[in-house]
């Protein structure tokens, strides 16, 4: 009985002991309550290239921030609580969480950004196809990176011919339309793959290749792109709209880029080796001219040579 109670007895002093070490792991393994503002602070956790989290249908919604992209951004000089208001603590409280989602239009509004045409395109997208049959699902960031963000920097720095032109922007559009099951996911649509879908299409991949969607999606405007993304029954399909010389590619993917061009390599030049060739569209008058009368006096040099070989044949058929 009294070997019992002492066992007992030590069993207890040992669970006692270790009870420090124990609470001292729990709260070494335990989230640690800290506040700031800075970039650098919050980065430490969101320059994780792994930060994410899985939602219900087994998606990963990434919270990572590339640093260098960020502040390379038009962004990169403000700290992340500038628009993600409340942010501050971590763990982040459930009213910072709560609130309502950053838009553009939150800070690009008045007369300061008036030039840059916020409202209007703000109006445009809510006129669009992804707004109207997405309920809302579609905002600005599903198509731009807030955090990385900065064209007109880039094509200052780094000017982009055509081509590299329409790989950034198609690649924004295929980031979801190339994947029907992301789709039907992600916004709960069914669509059908794009190779069925653009079967009418002629030489696809060089079209792909060559033009932008947004240039058949999207109606024309006083700028180079258009936000009202049109339903499907109302994209251009029609050859000539784009391969005439009033294509409809003038106000939109090619706009600026004749004058440009002319500046940059002269007349001449721009007109044999500008990247803004389209059949149909880009033709020159004055080459057309050229080539006419290049082929009237190769006609004519052709028939004289005849004529001049028939009179000699003669000629010498008479001596």
């Amino acid at each position: 009985m009294r070997t019992a109670r002492t066992s007992w007895i030590r069993l207890a002093a040992l669970l006692l002991s270790a009870l420090p070490l124990l609470c001292a792991q729990q709260e070494a393994s335990a989230p640690v309550a800290s506040s700031g503002s800075t970039l650098e602070y919050c980065l430490r956790c969101h320059s994780m290239s792994t930060l994410g989290q899985a939602s219900d249908l087994g998606h990963i919604r990434n919270f990572s921030v590339d640093p260098e992209g960020y502040r390379a951004s038009v962004h990169g000089t403000k700290n992340c609580t500038f628009c993600h208001y409340g942010f501050n603590d971590f763990p982040h409280t459930e009213k910072a969480l709560a609130r309502a989602k950053t838009k553009c239009t939150s800070c690009h509004r008045g007369e300061k950004f008036a030039d840059w045409g916020f409202d209007f395109i703000r109006e445009e997208f809510e006129a669009s196809v992804h707004f109207t049959k997405l309920e809302g699902k579609m905002t600005c960031f599903s198509c731009h990176d807030p955090h990385q963000f900065d064209p007109s920097r880039r094509q200052r720095e780094n000017p982009r011919g055509i081509r590299e032109t329409v790989a950034a922007s198609n690649a924004i559009c295929l980031k979801c339309h190339h994947d029907t099951v992301a789709m039907a996911a992600t916004f709960a649509v069914a669509t059908r793959p794009l190779e069925q879908t653009h079967a009418f299409l002629p030489n696809r991949e060089l079209h792909w290749a060559a033009v932008r969607c947004l240039d058949c999606h999207t109606p024309e405007n006083e700028r180079m792109v258009s936000h009202k993304v049109l339903p499907k029954e109302e994209a251009v399909r029609n050859c000539v709209d784009c391969h005439s010389q009033e294509s409809r590619l003038l106000t939109k993917l090619y706009r600026h880029r004749v004058d440009e061009e002319r500046q940059r390599a002269g007349f001449l030049n721009s007109v044999v080796l500008n990247d803004a060739y389209l059949v149909g569209m880009t033709r020159n008058k004055y080459l057309d001219w050229l080539s006419i009368a290049m082929a009237l006096l190769t006609a004519l040099g052709i028939t004289m040579h005849a004529v001049g070989r028939y009179l000699a044949i003669r000629k010498e058929k008479r001596q």
